[in-house]
């Protein structure tokens, strides 16, 4: 990325189970409040998996108008609550002075799933002749983005991202190269999922990956811990205001702070022989030193690491492996966490509420837990800040996120001051050669 012009966040909206608006997340999440609970939108007692996470305390027609509630699917009702809430948040909510400026850059995991099998159902008891002509536009993967263009009034360009669990910091880093190339001033940029339906439950469920402890669901995502028997699938969305820095200077807009540095990898299958393991570690490691070299900082500049970390028994033990090949010694020293204790796994959206969460933990100097680490992994040896929050000065963050099928993403954030320096060491920073590395 040209680093020239500056792209930094100034409103933050989120979505999430245990947490209907951007407060009551942040404070759910530090103290250690959980969103998992046996699932009510459906009847699960026939899966072998009985839990996830809800956003049972959102009023979609708070933020949704009926037609457009009744016309789409359930990723759409989040990510128009979550871009209001960050619209509201950047004193935006009157709308953008020159919408002709804005962009909207938004990721999906999953598509519509739940107007999709809604569809079929009907199609398959009562014929052709019931579906309704509109429901075509509510199947479509870009729905959530033209919902949330008209609502913003953006109208240089709506684009979905659609990588899977990377989806939401993909959309990220596309919307900082969108403001550094200056093609757009304002980006409205996150992700939203809802994957808690019917039969997209049961695929998830067949896959293996869940965690079946139905009987205490508030203890069931335990990222590291050596009891972790799996992720939980849950609901969400996030979303960022992105601007230039001239363009939120001359606004007079309160600065989060700003994104430094991104990148996005995938595995070379079985390269030279390699396992499956030594592959997903090395490509994790690889993107996570690209996104510090694009950046321009090195791994010493690191405060703090928000973890992808699903509570999965193998994939929590290689992204432990991946930071402790980039930091070495240092690993130890660097605090680590996952919000997925609180949240589950929101799939696409995962990320962003991630970068949230670290942007919340920058303006507090507080970092959230990872609850339910009860029992250590001698192979997830590193201080994942374990069940109670902790002060820490966090200058610079780094985000991860891991998808299926192989795919990496890394951000790195950063603290910014209204006088429009950089913080800390920062001010220091040179081109990092840590990718050369790997």
């Amino acid at each position: 990325m040209d680093a020239s012009t500056k792209a930094v966040i100034t409103g933050v909206g989120a979505i999430a189970p245990n947490g209907a608006e951007t407060a009551t997340f942040w404070d759910s999440v530090l103290n250690g409040v959980s969103g998992i609970r046996r699932i009510r939108s459906f009847d699960v007692s026939g899966y072998p998996c009985r839990i996830g996470g809800e956003a049972i305390d959102l009023v979609p027609l708070e933020f949704v108008d009926s037609r457009t509630l009744r016309r789409t699917g359930r990723a759409v009702h989040l990510a128009v609550a979550s871009v209001r809430l960050a619209l509201q948040d950047a004193a935006l909510d009157k709308g953008l002075s020159n919408g002709a400026d804005a962009a909207v850059i938004f990721g999906v995991g999953c598509p519509p799933i739940d107007v999709i099998e809604e569809d079929v159902n009907v199609f398959l008891k009562e014929g052709l002749g019931r579906i309704e002509p509109h429901r075509l536009s509510a199947e479509d993967t870009y729905s959530a983005a033209m919902a949330i263009g008209k609502v913003a009034g953006a109208k240089e360009l709506a684009v979905v991202v659609a990588s899977g669990c990377t989806a939401g910091l993909n959309a990220i880093g596309l919307a900082v190269e969108r403001i550094r190339s200056g093609q757009a001033k304002t980006v409205i940029c996150g992700s939203a999922d809802a994957p808690l339906s019917p039969f997209s439950y049961a695929v998830f469920c067949a896959s293996g990956i869940l965690s079946k402890r139905n009987s205490d669901p508030e203890k069931a995502s335990r990222p590291f811990d050596l009891q972790r028997d799996g992720g939980v699938v849950s609901e969400g969305a996030g979303a960022l205001i992105l601007e230039s820095l001239e363009n939120a200077s001359a606004r007079g807009a309160r600065i989060y702070g700003e994104v430094l540095g991104f990148a996005s990898v995938t595995e070379e299958q079985h390269a030279k022989g390699n396992s499956p393991e030594t592959e997903a570690r090395q490509a994790f490691a690889r993107c996570m030193a690209l996104a510090m070299a694009d950046a321009r900082v090195s791994p010493e500049d690191i405060d703090y690491i928000s973890a992808h970390a699903p509570s999965d028994p193998h994939f929590d033990r290689i992204e432990t492996d991946a930071i402790k090949v980039v930091f070495g010694d240092r690993s130890y020293r660097i605090p680590v966490s996952s919000i997925k204790s609180c949240i589950g796994n929101p799939i696409a959206a995962a990320g962003v509420l991630q970068t949230i969460a670290a942007l919340l933990s920058i303006r507090d100097g507080k970092i959230p837990p990872t609850i339910n680490y009860e029992h250590p992994d001698p192979a997830c040896d590193l201080d994942y800040v374990p069940n109670k929050w902790r002060y820490n000065h966090i200058d610079v963050a780094l985000v991860n996120s891991h998808g299926l099928g192989g795919t990496y993403s890394s951000l790195v954030i950063g603290s910014y001051d209204s006088l429009g320096r950089m913080n800390g060491r920062r001010d220091r920073r040179v081109k990092s050669d840590a990718a050369l590395v790997f």
